[in-house]
């Protein structure tokens, strides 16, 4: 039983990051505020949380996939 007060679980935010990555790839973080924004609004609080920490994890994941992309291209790394 998942309790309000307690928040999303990290399954829920797992899942809200993949179908928000699916949907606007790199914009995945922006939309993610904005969906927070309108759950905030709506007095849904425990979807703005989901969507608040969804934002966090997507901008995260993406900014590594992101550094592992540029080393993969020879970008990475110190050389002398």
């Amino acid at each position: 039983m998942n309790l309000p007060w307690f928040g999303p679980t990290r399954e829920e935010i797992d899942e809200a990051v993949r179908e928000l990555v699916t949907r606007h790839g790199m914009n995945a973080p922006d939309e993610a505020l904005h969906l927070s924004d309108a759950y905030r609004s709506l007095g849904a609080s425990k979807n703005e949380k989901l969507y608040r920490l969804a934002a966090r994890r997507s901008a995260i994941l993406l900014a590594r996939a992101g550094e592992a992309a540029n080393w993969r291209r020879g970008g990475g790394g110190a050389r002398d």
